[in-house]
């Protein structure tokens, strides 16, 4: 009986936790006024950090892995989109990462070893290429938001294999992406500059 009721208790605070999942961001930019970058932009640093509040007996990705999985699918759809370059007179964009690996109940009593939902936060930073600071975009208080399915494997407490960190962590790089393709471009044909 009382196996049950520890249960119970640990299946109503699981559901409690994701329920109350959110996602908010914070826009941080340098300058007030329209900023324009060049149409392909070169990419600087890339530094990635992993967070994570207790250590878990099941091995999930090391910080390395996740960083090369990251920059893998990053590099791969900016070159799908037409977005990077190596040309020496394009802006420059350096990325800080902190990505908080999550697990269900971490901040509870009753920690577990399943993946919960990852907290993530990124700042995109934007140089011309003398190296003056132009732009900077800071996100923070991010949450990795999944399916009805994926819920439901949370709140059961079965994403228990490192495999579904590959989900988050690309769901990361198409954020990222979407946020420096929205970036304003410089025109030269329109004579937009």
């Amino acid at each position: 009986m009382r196996s049950i009721t520890k249960v119970l208790r640990y299946v109503v605070v699981v559901f409690l936790t994701t329920l109350f999942i959110g996602c908010g961001s914070k826009d941080a930019e340098l300058n007030s006024s329209k900023v324009y970058v060049s149409e392909q932009l070169k990419i600087g640093k890339i530094e990635f950090s992993l967070i994570e509040y207790h250590q878990s007996e099941i091995k999930y990705h090391t910080q390395s892995e996740l960083e090369t999985i990251f920059k893998e699918d990053f590099f791969k759809k900016l070159k799908e989109k037409e977005l990077m370059t190596e040309d020496l007179d394009a802006d420059l964009v350096d990325i800080k990462i902190e990505y908080k690996r999550r697990y269900v109940g971490d901040e509870t009593p009753l920690k577990t070893d399943s993946l919960g939902y990852p907290d993530y936060a990124y700042k995109i930073i934007v140089k011309n290429n003398a190296g003056s600071e132009m732009l900077e975009k800071d996100r923070k208080n991010l949450t990795f938001q999944g399916g009805f399915a994926m819920n439901l494997q949370v709140v059961a407490g079965t994403l228990r294999d490192k495999k579904y960190e590959v989900s988050f962590i690309e769901v990361l790089s198409n954020t990222i992406v979407n946020e420096i393709e929205k970036l304003e471009r410089k025109w030269y044909l329109n004579g937009r500059v």
